[in-house]
């Protein structure tokens, strides 16, 4: 039976193109284990104006878990697309050790207020906890523990 895939519906799909890219990422040409390079811990997140439906969090206290890092903005469409999806592993899999951290990283000045950000949040549905990185730019990301911004 051949998939057609204007039958699959958007979860179908993404979850076919998650499978698949394991897969690919997960064998070498001759069908052994790929090598995947050792990146190391990941650095600790910095320069968080407020966190939002949280106390401060760090990656630290979280080692051995889960950890989903969203980086978005509310009026960026792209993002937007993908609240309902990362909302929804959120409640589906917070009981089972999954932790989601949004970094909300405005590229314009009005979504730099809080106020702006929390109402985003409600109209959303975000519950998870939100680090507000005021400071980014765009193309730039939270600042690491070393002082520099993470790409």
């Amino acid at each position: 039976m051949a998939l057609n895939m204007r039958d699959l519906d958007r979860r179908s799909f993404l979850a076919l193109a998650l499978a698949t890219a394991a897969v690919i990422k997960g064998t070498d040409a001759r069908g052994g284990a790929a090598a995947l390079y050792d990146y190391g811990p990941a650095p600790e997140l910095t320069g968080i104006e407020a966190w939002l439906n949280s106390e401060a969090l760090s990656l630290e206290g979280l080692r051995g878990k889960v950890v989903l890092i969203d980086f978005w903005t509310y009026s960026c469409i792209n993002c937007l697309r993908t609240l309902p999806y990362v909302t929804r592993w959120h409640e589906k899999f917070r009981e089972r050790g999954l932790v989601v951290i949004g970094v909300h990283t405005p590229e314009f000045g009005f979504e730099k207020p809080t106020r702006n950000v929390r109402t985003a949040m409600t109209r959303h549905g975000v519950k998870y906890p939100v680090a507000q990185d005021i400071d980014s730019r765009p193309g730039m990301r939270t600042k690491t523990s070393t002082g520099r911004r993470s790409t």
